[in-house]
């Protein structure tokens, strides 16, 4: 006896609707850049994925995952053109209990035209990456793929600009410092605020602060609402504080000396889990060894600080050429980072070193799909005579904040 055919199209066989709180959490485990592209399917999803309350609860999972390794890589190919480019590594590949390599992919290019943006003069919050020439300021997210243009501040001579998160008022500002001259002479604040949603307010506005004349010597770093960086006043040399909400600059003198600020070369700012930390390269040839002093400010109020030191094995030293690394921060580990400044001239791969305080250990890192890419050197014209400089920083966060 033939079983009669059911039929299909009955109230009864058609599929219950998902309900929203099981689709915000299939949203919630999906990356960054599907989640941009799922928005735009249908005015429900979208009106998910652009709720605060969902991109608050997408930053708190990226947070919990970890920042990212973010490597920048400002060119001039053989016409002239000039570009930023960015790629992103999972930081996962540089925890001790995983492979010693990294695979970096290119999340976003940068046409700079006559405008040669430097990168990092500013800061990396959160998902924001900041670039400036001459006074123009250039904030992207490689996730929303937003590009905001900030306008000029004024007409001064040297301009600074830096951004900052006030984590109150859920706000974003930029700041920018502006001398009339390189020897210290007048200088000015201005602050304006990006916000999100109506608290938007593009346009500068002076700010008010009776600091001695200095200029700034490294890149930002944001940590609780403040901003920091390194600058130099006559002979001595401090860090600059910006407060985000309440719109204030003060300069600090740690009770240690600072002899330079050089990213490039040894002494630098990082956010070391959280706080402010100064980290600085000793003498090759010093008794006690090469290394670096890191000193923590464990205390903001009282200007309370700590100090650690590591020491770079004997072998380690006589197969790198050090001056060529900067400090850019620490992994989720605790691990310091150092990272090269310059992309090898030929084929081949580069590498990150990892140094553990606690430990005194140290290990390498290799970075894949970058210099050692020959397709993507040959295809994007990055040969021999052009300028391959790179910087990779480890305070970068996937984020699909819109400004």
């Amino acid at each position: 006896m033939k079983r009669k055919k059911q039929e299909c199209n009955s109230p009864s066989d058609q599929l219950d609707p998902i309900p929203n709180d099981l689709m915000v959490e299939i949203f919630s485990r999906l990356p960054g850049t599907s989640l941009m592209k799922f928005q735009y399917l249908s005015k429900f999803w979208f009106s998910i994925i652009r709720s605060k309350r969902f991109i608050d609860s997408f930053f708190s999972r990226s947070l919990n995952r970890g920042s990212r390794l973010l490597i920048t890589l400002n060119n001039i190919n053989e016409n002239g053109e000039k570009r930023l480019f960015f790629f992103s590594a999972s930081n996962e590949g540089a925890n001790k209990y995983f492979p010693s390599s990294l695979v970096a992919n290119l999340d976003m290019i940068i046409p700079s035209g006559d405008a040669h943006y430097h990168f990092p003069q500013g800061t990396i919050v959160h998902g924001f990456i900041c670039c400036s020439y001459h006074g123009q300021f250039l904030i992207c997210n490689l996730i929303t793929r937003q590009i905001v243009t900030i306008p000029k501040s004024g007409d001064y001579k040297f301009t600074y600009n830096y951004l900052g998160y006030d984590p109150i008022d859920d706000q974003y500002k930029a700041l920018c410092m502006m001398a009339s001259q390189s020897d210290y002479g007048d200088i000015k604040h201005k602050v304006l605020t990006l916000g999100r949603g109506d608290n938007k307010n593009h346009s500068w506005r002076q700010i008010k602060d009776n600091t001695e004349p200095y200029m700034p010597s490294t890149k930002g770093i944001c940590i609780n609402g403040v901003v920091y960086y390194g600058a130099s006043i006559s002979d001595k040399n401090v860090i600059v504080c910006f407060d985000v909400r309440l719109e204030k600059i003060c300069l600090m003198n740690p009770p240690f000396s600072i002899k330079y600020w050089d990213h490039d070369h040894g002494t630098n700012l990082i956010n070391y889990k959280g706080k402010l930390a100064v980290i600085c390269t000793t003498g090759l040839r010093a008794s006690h060894g090469y290394g670096f002093i890191l000193r923590i400010l464990e205390n903001v109020e009282k200007r309370e600080w700590s100090k650690k030191t590591y020491k770079f094995p004997q072998s380690w030293l006589n197969s790198t050429m050090i001056s060529s690394y900067s400090y850019i921060g620490i992994n989720k580990t605790g691990e310091i980072i150092l990272a090269p400044n310059v992309l090898p001239r030929n084929l081949e791969p580069f590498y990150i070193f990892y140094c553990d305080v606690t430990s005194q250990d140290i290990r390498r890192v290799r970075l894949e799909g970058i210099a050692d890419d020959e397709e993507f050197m040959r295809h994007y014209g990055i040969g021999d005579k052009s300028v391959r400089y790179g910087y990779i920083s480890s305070e970068y966060f996937e984020d699909i904040t819109f400004l």
